[in-house]
């Protein structure tokens, strides 16, 4: 089981290791080199980072903080601006929300962990200023970032959510942290604790950008929202629901949707709250009075997070659907064109989304016994959460032209049936039906991977059979890591993500990622064939026609819609 562990803790900590940037401050007037700016939270200063053109500002509040009474509650915007200079010098000082991992592995000992944890942080070009002092008044687009982790770790501060990089493209890059783990998602008893306030976050910090982001030269009229995984599950809610129309313009989501079976929510609100009752019972509430005042009054935050095992390193939290910020389910949302209408969209997936977030969810794949038998068994569990399947057929469209007798293709199998069922296939779908509603939608397919990141390293220790770019590894090149850090990549992924980061800022500024790019499918020919762009490092023109045919158009298109 050692292994098992450690592999985990090296596919969650290469999204969560950071390494601190130096910032230098400058002698001349702060307010004229645009480092002092005022915002509804207060004054804000930000620090230049060298060499790049950029002011990077951290740890601006966007909220009260949410404890109390406000626990478990939607979010609050700020009664009052600070009285202070709002100023955090460097990321190792930020503050993360309280994180639903395994404390008791070193891993994860070294972040700063606290319930005050609604700040975010912004990367702005230095202003350019005219002879007689005034800055230009062009405004530039704007991307937020919404970072990954299941809904259970991550933060605004890890490096998939530093938006430095971009900002060297002309763009105004915001992250934000919000509440996850079961503070962010779970649902109380009382309407005070609605579930799913980690969205009501986001779409309290995407009001603060409407109001703020002139300031730092940016254009509210232009934002696109951005995530990775569960980043993405986050975009697709946003699109979906009506408390959210009017925030943004253009979207992307990269490897991930909330959409499940098309008939039944992931979650119930009755199994929602036999979660709520679980954890009331976990920290000594009485069920026979409102379990709100008491979860709210618990001392101890780390009692509020969820450890199903004590060989898992993560336990991934689910939002509820049919709830009051996403009130239907997103399949008929699309259906019904119950959504919001006239956005742009770029999305797409890895070319092998499965083997990553398999080993996550389901770390004893990579034990010796992957038998038919257990394979079986892994599709009952996860069959619990995606309700539904018809396992036999599933079973037999996977391993037909396998020998089911080898383990090593049985556990590949698995992992290709996992990365379609939670990241590719739901993506897809929803981008699909929104072409098919008539808005322009861009759809890729990843398929480059570095063997600098160490997860790439220790999933080939594990065993796995590895065939593409692997989920989530694609975001370091979306902004740009190999050239905050170039001493630890090659030349090829330097180039490499100069041109990703040409695809991302083309659409951020514009709404389309290159000329060369057509649209997924085009509305007036909804039965033609999907056409998704191969994003590879041999040949920037290829195109693939309808490439999910036997899975997202085949043995899964039932299922979803």
């Amino acid at each position: 089981m050692n292994m098992v562990i450690l592999l985990v803790i090296l596919i969650v900590y290469s999204h969560i290791s950071i390494i601190t940037t130096t910032t230098t401050t400058t002698d001349t007037n702060d307010d004229d080199n645009g480092l002092l700016v005022a915002t509804t939270s207060g004054i804000v200063k930000g620090h230049p980072i060298p060499d790049i053109g950029v002011n990077e500002y951290l740890g601006i509040p966007y909220a009260e903080p949410p404890i109390g009474e406000l626990r478990f509650a939607r979010p609050v915007p700020l009664r009052r601006p600070e009285k202070d200079i709002i100023e955090v010098k460097d990321k190792s000082e930020g503050v993360w929300c309280y994180q639903n991992v395994n404390k008791h592995i070193k891993a994860f000992e070294w972040f700063k962990e606290d319930e005050d944890c609604l700040h975010l942080n912004v990367w702005a070009p230095e202003r350019a200023y005219l002879q007689n002092g005034r800055p230009y008044s062009k405004l530039k687009p704007v991307v937020i970032i919404l970072f990954p982790g299941g809904f259970s770790y991550g933060s605004a501060y890890i490096e998939q959510s530093n938006g430095s990089i971009l900002a060297t493209y002309g763009i105004v890059a915001v992250s934000l942290n919000y509440r996850i783990g079961p503070l962010g998602m779970y649902m109380l008893d009382d309407d005070s604790g609605p579930g799913n306030v980690g969205f009501y976050d986001q779409n309290l910090a995407f009001k603060w950008v409407q109001q703020n982001i002139r300031s730092f030269g940016g254009d509210p009229n232009m934002v696109t929202i951005y995530g990775v995984s569960a980043g993405s599950f986050s975009v697709s809610t946003h699109i979906v629901s009506p408390l959210s129309r009017g925030l943004f313009k253009r979207a992307i989501m990269s490897s991930g949707a909330l959409i499940w079976n098309k008939n039944k929510p992931v979650l119930s609100k009755k199994a929602a709250m036999n979660l709520t009752r679980k954890l009331a019972i976990n920290n000594n509430c009485p069920l026979d009075k409102p379990i709100a005042p008491c979860l709210r009054a618990v001392n101890n935050t780390y009692n509020l997070l969820v450890r199903s095992s004590t060989f898992v390193v993560i336990d991934f939290t689910v939002p509820n659907e049919k709830t009051e910020f996403c009130p239907q389910l997103f399949n008929k949302a699309l259906k019904y064109f119950n959504y919001n209408r006239d956005i742009e969209l770029m999305a797409g997936s890895t070319r092998d989304e499965g083997p990553a977030i398999s080993a996550v969810t389901f770390p004893d794949i990579i034990l010796p016994d992957m038998s038919i038998e257990k394979f079986g068994q892994l599709l009952e569990r996860m069959n619990d959460q995606h309700h539904d399947f018809d396992i036999d057929k599933i079973i037999k469209h996977y391993t037909s032209d396998i020998d089911t007798f080898n383990h090593t293709v049985n556990r590949r199998r698995f992992t290709d049936i996992y990365g379609d069922v939670l990241m590719r296939c739901p993506t897809y779908t929803f981008a699909k039906h929104l072409a098919m509603n008539g808005e322009r939608v861009y759809y890729y397919d990843f398929n480059y991977f570095t063997k600098s990141n160490p997860q790439y390293e220790f999933l080939v220790k594990s065993g796995l059979v590895l065939n593409g770019s692997q989920h989530g590894l694609d975001a370091d090149f979306h902004i740009g890591v190999p050239l905050r850090y170039p001493d630890n990549y090659s030349e090829v992924d330097k180039n490499f993500t100069q041109y990703v980061m040409e695809i991302w800022t083309n659409f951020i500024k514009f709404g389309y990622p290159g000329d060369d790019w057509p649209v997924m499918l085009d509305p007036r020919k909804s039965n033609e064939p999907t056409i998704v762009k191969d994003i590879n490092l041999k040949d920037r023109s290829h195109l693939l026609v309808n490439p999910y045919a036997d899975s997202c158009e085949g043995i899964w298109k039932d299922y979803f819609w």
